[in-house]
């Protein structure tokens, strides 16, 4: 939490015969046009693999200031 996404890396594993060349674009382009222009990543590579079911892996790189919000410091009622 409080850091600012500059990047991110989308693995795909897809069933050949089930998702097309459209839906790909379709994810694609809900990718692109889901977060706010000032804060959205430039996409910066992946993977497409054959799979039994799909499955969309995203990591996110980024940057954090001083004042980053960790886990280990959540507390009930906050």
């Amino acid at each position: 939490m409080g850091g600012r996404p500059t990047a991110c890396v989308v693995n795909l594993g897809v069933r050949s015969r089930i998702v097309s060349a459209r839906m790909l674009d379709q994810i694609y382009e809900g990718l692109r046009n889901g977060p706010r222009a000032e804060q959205r990543p430039t996409s910066s590579g992946g993977n497409i693999t054959s799979a039994r079911q799909l499955t969309i892996t995203i990591a996110l790189l980024g940057e954090a200031g001083p004042r980053v919000m960790r886990r280990d410091g959540a507390r009930v009622g906050r």
